[in-house]
């Protein structure tokens, strides 16, 4: 059923070109199918290098990399599906299925409930979503703004005293919507380990003292970078240094 919609939103974006994405997928598929996860992934990664994308690709190839184990990759295209579709079930329980099989079980600090409320309310739509109803919102508000000064009303009576006020309460949370939508998939704050084992040091160079070893799969939060390493967050609040080359931003 995912590989379906996948086509189909390959054919809705214009992206099909002369040898077409349809044989990688039947074969992925089929890979897939007889267990053969390390040869699906290969498929599902070769479309992401010819410049296929979106959040059914990617949730196929996360799918894929964590029935073969393969943490990193399984990690990283889950999370950017979810970034492309943050409300999709299958994605967050795929998840969750990956984070119980990680060796790092961190004690999470848990996010500070109002910013991850507006989060989920801000992955609701798409940035185009998001813009085309801001910009149907702009226009009530200005035809509103144009009713009152000619004085005209709604049946006859004049518009309530907090129509205007209220619309552009409205104008502005959608503004703020629009752009958290867009910091979400532009910060690239967050990272996934790609390699099997690396440690966290105290200090940017292999001299600093070892603080934590994390292995594939597991996310920080990117907060510095001097020369090759990255300052890191990890998932229990702790900050150490990892090299960049372990890392792959999501």
């Amino acid at each position: 059923m995912r590989l379906i919609l996948l086509m189909v939103g390959l054919l809705l974006t214009g992206m099909l070109r002369a040898a077409g994405p349809e044989d990688a997928l039947k074969e992925a598929e089929t890979a897939f199918a007889e267990g053969n996860y390390a040869k699906a992934v290969e498929q599902y990664k070769a479309l992401l290098e010819q410049g296929y994308t979106g959040s059914e690709l990617l949730y196929n190839l996360g799918t894929a990399a964590l029935h073969a184990s393969d943490f990193g990759t399984a990690r990283l295209a889950l999370e950017r599906a979810l970034l492309l579709d943050p409300a999709d079930p299958d994605v967050l329980a795929n998840l969750e299925a990956l984070k119980k099989q990680l060796p790092d079980q961190f004690e999470e600090v848990p996010p500070f409930a109002p910013v991850a409320w507006w989060r989920r309310l801000a992955g609701m739509l798409s940035t185009d979503a998001w813009s085309v109803l801001l910009i149907l919102l702009a226009w009530l508000l200005a035809g509103l703004v144009f009713a009152k000064m000619r004085g005209l009303g709604l049946a006859g009576k004049p518009l309530p005293a907090w129509l205007l006020p209220t619309g552009a309460v409205v104008l502005v949370l959608g503004a703020s919507l629009l752009f958290t939508r867009w910091k979400m998939l532009s910060s690239h704050k967050e990272a996934v380990v790609m390699v099997a084992e690396v440690p966290v040091t105290s200090a940017p160079d292999e001299y600093g003292q070892e603080l934590h070893r994390l292995h594939a799969g597991t996310k920080v939060e990117v907060l510095d970078r001097i020369g090759d390493f990255y300052k890191v967050e990890l998932p229990n609040g702790d900050t150490g240094w990892l090299p960049e080359e372990a890392l792959e931003r999501i």
